[in-house]
């Protein structure tokens, strides 16, 4: 089996890191607004990234439009609504039948001179979009471990981390980020 086919696994694991987190919080954390380090609570970010996974979910087999997002404001602010949303999800890259190298055709909003010829849509593949999730995802959850800090909550070990951060911190024998 090649390292590839491992990534439909990884992204639900990080979106179980998600549900983890979560659970974890109270409706105030979840929807608290963290001036002045930021302007959109950490059910922001979730929904956001939930609005990413699902465009994904929905157009892998064909066309993945990342700008065709929901946007539902309960998720924002409800944890119960984001807590479904993600098991929704989840459900739906657990039953899809992905083949990693199939071409697909993927739209996301760049900033585009008006003058510029072109649609949007470019060509990729389910594994490229499927790093592109996980990415997008990890940086996000970075984002929701900084509102937290702020908050004065220290987010679990690993949490919006990059896999190759935490190798690097693994061989350099350190478990945390330096502070300071």
């Amino acid at each position: 089996m090649s390292h590839e086919s491992h990534l439909p696994s990884q992204l639900l694991a990080v979106l179980d890191q998600g549900r983890s987190l979560i659970d974890s919080l109270d409706a105030e954390t979840y929807a608290r607004i963290p001036a002045p380090i930021a302007s959109s609570p950490i059910g922001a970010h979730m929904r956001h990234v939930l609005d990413a996974v699902q465009c994904f979910a929905r157009g892998a087999g064909a066309e993945i439009d990342y700008d065709h997002r929901e946007r539902n404001e309960a998720i924002e602010s409800e944890p119960g609504a984001a807590l479904a949303r993600l098991g929704e999800l989840m459900g739906a890259i657990t039953s899809l039948e992905l083949d990693l190298a199939r071409t697909v055709r993927v739209r996301s909003d760049v900033p585009v001179h008006e003058d510029l010829p072109g649609d949007g849509w470019v060509d990729s593949t389910v594994e490229r979009e499927i790093l592109y999730v996980l990415s997008h995802t990890i940086h996000h959850y970075a984002l929701i471990a900084m509102i937290l800090r702020h908050l004065g909550q220290e987010p679990v070990d690993g949490f919006g981390v990059a896999p190759s951060t935490l190798r690097h911190w693994r061989e350099v024998g350190r478990c945390a980020p330096l502070v300071g």
